[in-house]
């Protein structure tokens, strides 16, 4: 229930050393058949490690009898007696020594196990079998088939495989296909720059707008558009929806913001596995803000994983399976980006919280907007060495009221006081100053960063298409020159 695998409890008990427990095994879960394809993961990572009967430490398996159902107000529990005993004998062969019932199990049930074990005892002194003998695991039933697994390999809900700090380590050549440009980009500095324009959805069921600037975006240059999931806690129409209306309207790439504030952990999966079937590709995870911050303050988050554990999520997905190892079928080609704030006011906290994403299984970084160059690279000294690749957020400022605005009240929003000095000064020139001023500094990170994502405010999607033909005609200037 809290995520911990059977190859990590396998883990920690090879680590007690002396402190070994008399019995070892599983108890509750979902169910006689749930709890039998756990115990065959338990009883294969303890072999591995020399543990279980044959190192002389007994297994257990005591399960539910089933899950329980709501039924006339009461609940009940689905799994009759012979039924649970019908899983006594594949307990036996997979390595248990003790078995027995947990929650909605009853003296019938126990009746029904216990003559299913004399049974088998029975047959087994029939055959000459003075003991009861351990047979593999592939001998015994297996109604779901277990893929063997490097312990090393399983990790938590809130922390999946571990990787090495470029995130990318591990993944190889099978990085989805905008991961993989972005790594090309990396790879070979000048070769390209990507950019992607940042659009709210709609605040109601209607698009027209959101798909209009889409396609002027898309006429100007940008590579996607990344679109957000209700930001600041404000009701707007499901990212979801936006992205697969631009993409089919619009024709050009989306990056889906996708929070961990609206969806439990059956939400989660169920929509990123429909991201996949729509096309919807690249994902962006997100924490998402607290509904205290919205205007539906009654509003209750769900926040079963941060997003953390929502990367790792996503990079399990990518290898074909759920977080309980369930199989999906066909992995999912998700690219996995993740947030930095390199101008937080906690920087030991979110230099933690950054190395925790890359570790998950982040391919690539999008910042909060910053506004002077040493806002990263102050950031990136403290932190190390970094192979993935960045997208710097650029949001270009449009008068003086605006930089306040967004440095005194928008959380991850700092603004250095010559910017604010220079915006002051322009006055009525503000919109045409402040995006000067975005594409200097864009010139300035090009060298660190791969790419940007613009936000634009107030809907200035014309001024956000400007930049984008700047930046795209810039880049095409320098590849005539290199020719």
């Amino acid at each position: 229930m809290l995520g911990t695998t059977p190859e990590d409890a396998v883990k920690v008990l090879a680590e007690l050393g002396d402190e070994m427990p008399d019995v070892f095994g599983i108890n509750c879960g979902a169910g006689p058949g749930p709890v039998f394809d756990s115990l065959l993961r338990l009883t294969e990572a303890a072999k591995a490690r020399g543990l279980g009967p044959a190192g002389g430490l007994p297994f257990s398996c005591v399960p539910n009898a089933g899950q329980p159902s709501l039924s006339g107000g009461r609940y009940q529990f689905m799994s009759r007696p012979h039924y649970c005993a019908s899983y006594v004998e594949p307990y036996i062969r997979a390595g248990a020594r003790l078995v027995g019932g947990c929650c909605g199990t009853t003296p019938d049930h126990i009746k029904a196990m216990r003559k299913q074990l004399d049974a088998y005892i029975a047959a087994a002194k029939h055959a000459s079998q003075s003991t009861l003998q351990e047979l593999p695991a592939a001998e015994a039933p297996q109604p779901v088939v277990i893929k063997k697994k490097d312990p090393k390999d399983i990790g938590t809900i809130s922390l999946s495989t571990k990787q090495s700090q470029t995130g990318l380590a591990s993944i190889g050549a099978a990085l989805p296909r905008l991961s993989a440009r972005l790594k090309t980009i990396k790879d070979k500095p000048g070769s390209d720059f990507f950019v992607s324009v940042e659009l709210d959805p709609p605040k109601g069921a209607v698009a027209k707008k959101l798909i209009a600037a889409a396609k002027l975006l898309c006429e100007a240059g940008a590579d996607a558009i990344n679109v957000g999931d209700s930001p600041m806690a404000r009701v707007r129409m499901s990212s979801l929806a936006a992205c697969q209306l631009i993409s089919q309207q619009a024709g050009i790439d989306t990056i889906i913001h996708f929070t961990t504030r609206d969806r439990n952990l059956m939400g989660i999966q169920a929509d990123l596995l429909g991201c996949q079937a729509l096309g919807i590709e690249n994902i962006l995870a997100l924490t998402g803000d607290p509904p205290s911050l919205g205007n539906y303050a009654h509003a209750t988050a769900v926040y079963d994983v941060d997003s953390i554990g929502l990367i790792g999520i996503i990079n399990q997905l990518n290898q074909g399976q759920d977080i309980a190892k369930n199989s999906v079928g066909t992995p999912t080609n998700l690219s996995i980006a993740c947030a930095l704030n390199p101008t937080h006011e906690n920087r030991k906290q979110e230099l933690e919280r950054f190395r925790k994403k890359l570790d998950a299984g982040a391919h690539f970084v999008m910042t909060q907007p910053i506004y002077e160059v040493s806002d990263l690279t102050n950031f990136l000294d403290d932190f190390g060495p970094l192979n993935v690749p960045i997208l710097i957020g650029i949001m270009p400022l449009h008068s003086f009221k605006h930089a306040e605005y967004l440095h005194n009240e928008v959380p991850g929003i700092s603004i250095p006081q010559p910017i604010r000095d220079a915006m002051e000064k322009a006055g009525d020139e503000g919109a045409r100053v402040g995006l000067q001023l975005a594409e200097e500094l864009l010139d300035q990170v090009k060298s660190i960063c791969q790419g940007t994502y613009l936000v634009p405010s107030f809907g200035r999607y014309e001024d956000m298409c400007v930049l984008v033909r700047r930046i795209k005609d810039k880049l095409k200037e320098k590849a005539a020159v290199s020719k």
